[in-house]
Order: structure tokens, then sequence, then C-alpha cells
């Protein structure tokens, strides 16, 4: 039960992450993109609870964003070890916070 809110909250975050990568890319100077570039944004959106688990186990840079609502997050007793919680209103307005050199997960129930 768990693993499926989990798979269900990351499958959100996918929107998030798509915002994300939509304001990051309008801060940059425009130019041609790049092949690995358009890889990189094409990939962008969804991660497997399975690839989450193995980036941390290998301990690889990623930020994680716990985007409940504070009463979601309070009445809740799963957190995941590390996470920032960010209230899902305030998400946009911390894109430019986002660090470049890790990736991004951003979970909700």
């Amino acid at each position: 039960m768990v693993i499926n809110s989990l798979k269900r909250s990351l499958v959100a975050a996918g929107t998030l992450l798509t915002i994300w990568a939509t304001a990051n890319a309008q801060q940059q100077p425009q130019k041609p993109p790049s092949p690995s570039t358009e890889a990189t944004q094409a990939e962008a959106g969804r991660i497997t609870v399975d690839e989450l688990k193995a980036k941390l186990s290998n301990d690889e840079p990623v930020l994680i964003i716990d985007a409940r609502s504070q009463s979601q997050y309070n009445s809740s007793d799963k957190q995941i070890k590390g996470s920032v919680r960010i209230d899902p209103s305030f998400v946009e307005s911390h894109l430019k916070d986002l660090p470049k050199d890790k990736d991004v997960v951003v979970y909700c129930t």
C-alpha cells in the first residue's frame, strides 16, 4: 500500500519536474539544444520507486522534495529520510533555489 501511494506520488511529481525543467530552460540563454540536452529534457518527469531506491543506495546526489500540504505531512507517519518539505503552493516559487548538480525528485499524495 505504501509503495502504491509512493508510486502515485512520484507520478504527480513528474508534473512538478516538468515545470522545473521548463523554468530552468527559460532561464538559460537561448542556444540550439545539443543532442544530450534534448535527451535530458525528454527524460525529465518520472522516476520509479526502484530507480529512486537505487540512486539513494548508490549515494547519488538527489534532492527529494516532499510537496504534501502541512496537514497531510503532519497526519502521516511516512517520510523519506533527508527529504525537504515544501508546501505545494510554494514549489514554483522555489524553482530558482533548486540545485543544478542534483536530480530533483518531488513527491506528494
